[in-house]
């Protein structure tokens, strides 16, 4: 420091000094979560980054074994019920005393709900109706129908939490379902005396994969669902894993059979559907009278897939009513619960023919927005007091899907003749055209050596002589050599 003596030095002073750092009143943050399983009963298990294990009860106990802290907490479990009561035990099995924590329960004078804070921020709803729905702290809810409160292993069981699909667990059935946000399901179907276990994923537009215990798998694609001729075996993909080998059979009873051993074998059933009479026939419950072609008519041929496509790219697909009709009966069912519409007008070329215009909603922003709605709705939302959350909420408009099919009658048996005459004229007018054309080609039919003295000759007439121009009396000019 600055001297104030006259005449003296400055004299500098330093000094150094220790910090030392003082607890810190925040509190440490929760270890994250690395996984969490949903048990058919309906219990939540999640386990922690710290290596810590909770067990979050339909009930609302909570069973807690925390990896670190004082003995005897450490590496034991520490059970706390609805009423605040603890208890610890060890390992080894020995039971020691924990400090409860503090209750208070409520009734709601208008829906005559029992709510229920505990003092570790557990919250528990007991319904007039017998139900009951149990909030922790994690966000966690379980929500128990009045039969699953009642009986334990019968009722429904809904599990959710933010950032985790929801789960539904049947008891009586022993079935666990999870509901994407695609609309898709994955249904666990457990084993029971009788029934193999089997996992099932159902995609929204009705196609369904299911693997057994055994290791068999199935797919059932979406024309199946909304086809009423079903009967769960035709147009079914089944598939034996351990063995390698994948057998398919269609409505007309062809079999498919591939294998990773021994190949791949078709079973055609020869039967031909382009005919009018089969549709009508089916669709009035009469047995055709039509047999199977014979599988030597080199005349009969599966029904090809006919594309109509133009110069600039852009094309149709003429299809049989078979093809379709899974397709409108999915329509129908949604115009029926008006989320789709259907235009029906004339076709002005063809009189007999009809334009079928469907417009329909986006199934998958649909069920988001039905999920959204029921969350809106539930007792965590309505009746909990929570923290405030910022939620997305969901678009007001959906995504309209749009396609347009145009009908015809199919063709008569005497059309069919016709049709099948006219395509022969045709076929018989290309080859004449062809044969024509090769008639008319001409060839060099002179040798190498011919064509040689042929080109010297036309050089030595080409030879340029002189040639004097005269004029005549009409004023043309001549040229003479």
């Amino acid at each position: 420091m600055p001297g104030t003596a006259e005449g003296s030095a400055d004299l500098a002073v330093t000094f150094s000094y220790t910090l030392v750092d003082t607890p810190s009143l925040k509190p440490a943050p929760p270890p994250a979560e690395v996984c969490r399983v949903v048990l058919e009963t309906g219990v939540v298990v999640c386990r922690y980054a710290d290596g810590s294990v909770k067990a979050l009860l339909r009930d609302g106990n909570l069973c807690e074994r925390a990896a670190s802290g004082e003995d005897p907490l450490r590496d034991s479990w520490v059970v706390t019920n609805s009423n605040g009561l603890r208890v610890g035990t060890t390992d080894s099995g020995d039971d020691f005393y924990v400090a409860p924590v503090a209750v208070s329960s409520s009734t709601d004078p208008v829906t005559h709900h029992v709510m229920t804070t505990r003092a570790d921020g557990t919250l528990v709803i007991s319904r007039a109706d017998g139900s009951r729905l149990v909030q922790f702290t994690d966000g966690t809810s379980i929500d128990s129908s009045a039969e699953a409160v009642k009986f334990g292993d019968r009722g429904e069981v809904n599990v959710s939490r933010e950032g985790y699909p929801p789960v539904k667990v049947y008891l009586k059935a022993m079935e666990v379902e999870v509901e994407g946000l695609d609309g898709t399901i994955l249904k666990a179907e457990l084993q029971k005396p009788g029934h193999q276990g089997c996992v099932k994923l159902n995609h929204l537009d009705g196609s369904v994969l299911k693997l057994s215990s055994v290791g068999k798998l199935a797919l059932f694609p979406a024309a199946l669902a909304w086809g009423s001729e079903s009967d769960g075996k035709l147009g079914v993909y089944s598939m034996d894993l351990a063995e390698g080998k994948l057998v398919t059979k269609d409505h007309s009873g062809s079999t498919f059979t591939a294998s990773v051993l021994e190949g791949h074998t078709i079973d055609l059933v020869l039967k031909d559907d382009l005919a009018g009479e089969l549709e009508a026939a089916a669709a009035e419950g009469v047995a055709s009278d039509s047999s199977p072609q014979e599988e030597e008519n080199a005349d009969w041929s599966h029904p090809p897939r006919l594309f109509v496509t133009r110069p600039d790219g852009s094309g149709v697909e003429l299809l049989r009513a078979a093809d379709v009709r899974g397709f409108i009966r999915q329509r129908e069912a949604e115009v029926e619960g008006g989320t789709a519409m259907l235009l029906r007008e004339p076709l002005p070329a063809e009189p007999s023919a009809e334009v079928y215009t469907y417009v329909w909603r986006d199934w998958m922003q649909m069920h988001i927005s039905a999920l959204e709605a029921d969350r809106q709705e539930s007792d965590a939302i309505t009746l909990l007091g929570f923290m405030p959350n910022v939620v997305a909420s969901p678009p007001e408009s959906t995504i309209l899907h749009f396609r347009r099919l145009l009908r015809r009658e199919a063709l008569s048996e005497s059309n069919r003749e016709k049709l099948n005459v006219e395509i022969a004229n045709m076929n018989s007018y290309r080859e004449q055209e062809e044969q024509k054309a090769h008639e008319l080609h001409v060839g060099d039919v002179r040798t190498a050596e011919e064509v040689a003295v042929e080109a010297e000759l036309a050089k030595e007439m080409l030879k340029i002589f002189p040639m004097t121009a005269l004029v005549g009396a009409d004023g043309r000019t001549f040229l003479s050599s």
